[in-house]
């Protein structure tokens, strides 16, 4: 298997596809310009082709189905008012198991592809616009807070705009994050999130609710007495 990974296996790979389909002008391949960390969002395409992949191996798993005749009509169907992706690449459909008539195999160029296919991603822009909103742009040495796990918890500086769209590269700790700028939350340079003044609020918050518990506990514990 550790032959498979190296770089000469995936060239000669490569060129069987360039042999019967032609040298592309662009290939797209993984670890260069790479989509924003936690944020599928920005990687939308890929995604999407992943989770079709898998549904499509999940389902012929349960049904004992055949993966290539599955991929076979797969390419076959045509879907999101678009022609099939065999009739885009190949001008025709591909003879498959399921019955069609002769007229169905003739070749027929697909003139409007690209056309129909801006028409749909700006039906989707267009969709997606309605809720969106432009984030204001950082500068470097700004101060904001980087969300984790725990919601925007740590202090990070930007230091300059990353590769990816949309995105900064920051420092927090000694360590350099690429985050998109929805992850970044501005915050006032003049009050940091770990100052005493944003550390007395944050323990009057939480003694308020510790209160507020206790004094819940205490009005049950009476109820049921």
């Amino acid at each position: 298997m550790a032959g498979l990974l190296h770089s000469n296996t995936v060239i000669r790979q490569l060129k069987r596809h360039f042999a019967v389909h032609g040298i592309p002008q662009q290939l797209m391949t993984d670890n260069h310009v790479t989509s924003s960390p936690n944020y599928p969002r920005s990687n939308g395409l890929a995604e999407r082709g992943v989770r079709s992949a898998k549904h499509l191996l999940e389902k012929c798993a349960r049904d004992g189905s055949d993966v290539y005749a599955v991929l076979l009509n797969l390419r076959n169907t045509p879907r999101d008012g678009l022609p099939s992706p065999a009739q885009c690449l190949l001008s025709r459909r591909t003879r498959s198991l399921i019955p069609l008539v002769p007229s169905q195999l003739t070749p027929r160029v697909e003139s409007n592809v690209q056309a129909a296919l801006f028409a749909l991603r700006q039906k989707g822009k267009r969709s997606h616009d309605k809720s969106a909103r432009c984030l204001s742009p950082l500068e470097p040495g700004q101060t904001v807070r980087m969300e984790t796990t725990c919601g925007f918890d740590k202090l990070a500086t930007v230091s300059g705009k990353a590769l990816q769209p949309n995105s900064y590269v920051v420092q927090s700790n000694g360590k350099a994050y690429v985050r998109n700028r929805r992850h970044l939350l501005q915050v006032p340079e003049s009050n940091p999130i770990n100052s005493p003044r944003s550390k007395t609020r944050r323990q009057g918050k939480e003694t308020q609710r510790l209160r507020t518990g206790y004094r819940l506990n205490n009005t049950r514990q009476r109820m049921g007495a």
